[in-house]
């Protein structure tokens, strides 16, 4: 291994034990300097796995010299236990040899028979244990002079890949190319895989050539992988195209790349485009299931488009299918969001009529519409209903569900009240949902003592890794409270932690940055975004003409809100009215004032068929003045908001 490759791939090793091995979130009031916890950090990983040695067991006790023969006993030992339970017997074993000289004392064709074994337990690390401890035993491996195999390298590609390391992945496979080792299909389709998994469908295609190159065929494995990681992006046509790449190449594709790829149009809202490829989905002799015609009713019910999704419903039945649990779960949704809680109970009877019984996202989706209209009463009632059926995932589904719905009144200490008698009633163990909502409940009205107190709370509790939205839920308690000094210190930790922030992250900066008055900052978090690979949307332009336009000290107001309007323009990113209402808000302080710019943007947003509110109207009319806004609500056919006269 090279020293350049190995340096990269030691520091990718101790990255992951420091995020598998952390312990607590560094405290957000915490301004001590940093640099004690990276030294303890590092402390760690050099001495990954130097535990205190364990009474040994006669089975781990070397006995004698082992020769080929009993290692192969030995192994088929170590082969019947479980995953756990082999790594803590191997490293009992390992510690002993140790006291004895280590492997590399034992002859060669004895100390080479352990490379299937040693193989195994790489896998068995990765997969039971951590990744860290995968690149301990292939440490060991080398330390004993045990002859590596492309198995060893795949194994450890493998294990980085299904977490979800994808750097580390593709660092494995360029060293194990680099010793001259042909990796096979397998572990290649893992870091395509990988990539996927990681939304980074370009990386993928990179990876999907260098097989080509490789001389290996492509299989069903790896042209499903492409086509989901682009229909997850909601890319319908590289989708479309990597389906029919599969086809050219003479793969039997499933019903499932089909369904993907109708899913893929239906997020992009070309539903013409879905309706075509369910044809040609028949056309190629697939029978379609009703996860195919489900895509489809989806659509619909995000768009909150009842009527349609109604009839797709009756198409459903028309074609010999039986609606199935989503179907209906997706009808309530439909209702859901077009707000028409009335209806739900309609589809929950009509459920039954087909002998389906709830599921937990029947109750969920119930519970969730109370919750966002506020109601409750009505929250209560499903949830007690949920509760009543039998099943710890509904319970812990639904009561996230309902402590939404106390947040949603404003009821933060119902909502404790609600999760500790689940606790205590149930038994019930809170999961990532419920600390991300009680994380948010606090960050809304900016206590960050609170909200910390649940990101510690989740920390030290749950058993599964906490996602971004944690961090971005600490992030934005940091920006009510107008401290943009410790929202970027969550921003720094959830990098810490291996998290890459999203276009939320970064908006939530910009946010923190416009409420303390600190335009220029937020301005600079916008600039960021982009080098950094995110792309900004709507509501992060608009946090940034938002901040310019409540700024009593910004330079030239108007002005850059206005250069920041147009850029967003030549991005395809479209303003909503309240980028719209800040933007003339902040023409209101421009000197001289920027009457034409003002008009020419009230104009711009009768073309793109937003109405006007009233804001967008006064703001117009501090800039123009009254007798010319009211003249222009005329011309362009708005009604004149009654605050106006």
């Amino acid at each position: 291994m090279g020293g350049q490759r190995r340096q990269k791939l030691e520091t990718a090793a101790h990255a992951a034990a420091n995020r598998e091995r952390a312990a607590d979130a560094a405290d957000a009031h915490d301004a001590r300097p940093r640099w004690p916890l990276v030294l303890a950090a590092s402390l760690l990983a050099s001495a990954a796995f130097a535990l205190p040695k364990k009474a040994q067991d006669e089975a781990t006790r070397p006995q004698q010299e082992m020769s080929k023969k009993t290692v192969k006993k030995f192994s088929h030992k170590v082969y019947q236990m479980e995953d756990s339970q082999a790594l803590d017997f191997l490293e009992r074993w390992y510690q002993g040899q140790e006291d004895l000289g280590g492997l590399a004392r034992m002859p060669p064709k004895v100390r080479q028979s352990f490379r299937t074994m040693f193989n195994n337990i790489i896998k068995t690390a990765g997969k039971d244990g951590t990744m860290s401890e995968s690149v301990l035993w292939y440490q060991r491996m080398r330390a004993a002079k045990i002859d590596v195999n492309p198995r060893t390298f795949g194994k450890l590609v493998a294990a980085a890949a299904s977490r979800g390391l994808v750097e580390e992945a593709e660092l494995w496979l360029e060293t194990m190319v680099g010793e001259g080792l042909q990796p096979d299909l397998v572990t290649m389709s893992s870091v395509i895989a990988a990539c996927c998994e990681a939304k980074e469908p370009l990386r993928a295609e990179r990876w999907f050539q260098l097989l080509l190159q490789q001389r290996l065929t492509p299989d069903l494995f790896v042209y499903t992988s492409m086509v989901d990681a682009h229909a997850e992006a909601g890319d319908g046509d590289k989708a479309a195209a990597w389906l029919q790449r599969a086809v050219d190449a003479g793969i039997d594709v499933s019903t499932a790349c089909y369904n993907a790829v109708i899913k893929a149009y239906c997020r992009q809202g070309d539903l013409e485009v879905a309706n075509e490829w369910l044809e040609k989905a028949k056309a190629a002799g697939h029978t379609l299931d009703i996860m195919s015609y489900n895509t489809v009713l989806n659509f619909f019910a995000e768009e909150g488009d009842i009527k349609a999704a109604e009839d797709w419903l009756d198409k459903i039945k028309a074609s010999g299918l039986q609606p199935d649990q989503v179907s209906f779960n997706t009808m309530i949704k439909a209702a859901s969001v077009s707000k028409r809680l009335s209806e739900t109970e309609k589809y929950v009877k009509e459920m039954a009529s087909y002998r389906l019984q709830p599921t937990a996202a029947t109750y969920v989706t119930l519970v969730s519409a109370y919750a966002d209209k506020g109601d409750l009463k009505n929250a209560q009632l499903w949830y007690d209903k949920a509760e009543a059926a039998t099943g710890e995932k509904v319970r812990a589904k639904t009561v996230a569900a309902l402590v939404k719905a106390y947040v949603k009144a404003g009821d933060v200490q119902g909502a404790e009240r609600c999760l500790a008698d689940a606790v205590k009633k149930d038994g019930m163990e809170l999961n990532n949902v419920v600390y991300t909502t009680m994380i948010n409940a606090y960050a809304e009205s900016g206590d960050v003592d609170g909200a910390s107190a649940w990101f510690r709370r989740a920390r030290e509790k749950s058993r599964e890794r906490l996602n971004l939205w944690s961090y971005n839920a600490m992030i934005k308690a940091c920006a009510n409270a107008r401290d943009p000094a410790r929202a970027q210190q969550w921003f720094n930790i959830a990098i810490e932690d291996g998290l890459k922030p999203d276009v939320w992250s970064y908006t939530l900066m910009i946010s923190a940055c416009g409420k303390a008055g600190r335009v220029g900052e937020a301005r600079r978090w916008l600039e960021r975004m982009e080098p950094a690979g995110v792309q900004p949307n709507v509501v992060s332009y608009t946090e940034a003409i938002k901040a310019g336009a409540q700024s009593r000290t910004s330079k030239a107001p108007g002005l850059r809100e206005y250069q920041l309007f147009a850029r967003m323009l030549s991005e395809g990113v479209w303003p909503t009215v309240v980028t719209y209402n800040f933007l003339l808000q902040s023409m209101v302080r421009s000197r001289p004032k920027m009457m034409r710019e003002a008009e020419d943007v009230f104009r711009h947003m009768a073309q793109c068929k937003l109405k006007p509110n009233k804001f967008t109207q006064i703001n117009l009319a501090r800039v123009l003045g009254l007798e010319r806004t009211l003249e222009l609500c005329k011309e362009l056919g708005f009604k004149v908001a009654p605050d106006l006269h």
